[in-house]
């Protein structure tokens, strides 16, 4: 029995080949399952983050109507001032509206987009949990590189 390789414990040790394919299997076998599951929280997150900005987009969506529909009536006004500049009134009139719409179009869409930031916050509960499983994976792979350097093989004389 000289020179035969033996483990620490005495038994004899696994093929190099084998070892390095069941480690490699295990490994992309968790893997796929942090994957899998990081996926399933991403779908889950944004069904949850759309359930939430679903009214919050109506609203956004009413007051972009409202601002684009300041615009021509602003420039409407406009040109009533500067082709009536005697009769100040009508276009008067028409600004005052146009300042209006866009005062309120602006103010439904801060609100509507405050809402909409709020509702996608919802995404960090993904990044926390996938830097969480790198974290975990980094370590899984860390132990099995460890563990094979401290079952090393002597040479028994």
């Amino acid at each position: 029995m000289d020179h035969q390789t033996h483990n620490l414990n005495g038994s004899a040790p696994e093929p190099a080949s084998e070892a390095i394919l069941r480690g490699v299997g295990d490994l992309s076998h968790d893997i796929i399952t942090v994957v899998e599951l990081q996926y399933k929280l991403a779908v889950e997150d944004f069904r949850s983050a759309m359930s939430k900005v679903r009214e919050t987009l109506v609203l956004f969506v009413f007051a972009a109507v409202l601002c684009l529909a300041g615009v021509p009536i602003l420039l409407v006004g406009t040109a009533e001032l500067i082709t009536h500049y005697s009769s100040l009134e009508r276009g008067w009139a028409y600004c005052l509206i146009a300042l209006i719409a866009l005062v309120l179009g602006l103010a439904g869409a801060s609100v509507a987009l405050r809402r909409i930031l709020a509702a996608l916050s919802v995404f960090s509960r993904s990044r926390q949990e996938l830097a969480e499983n790198l974290t975990w994976l980094k370590s899984l792979w860390t132990k099995r590189y460890s563990q094979r350097k401290g079952s090393r093989t002597t040479t028994v004389r």
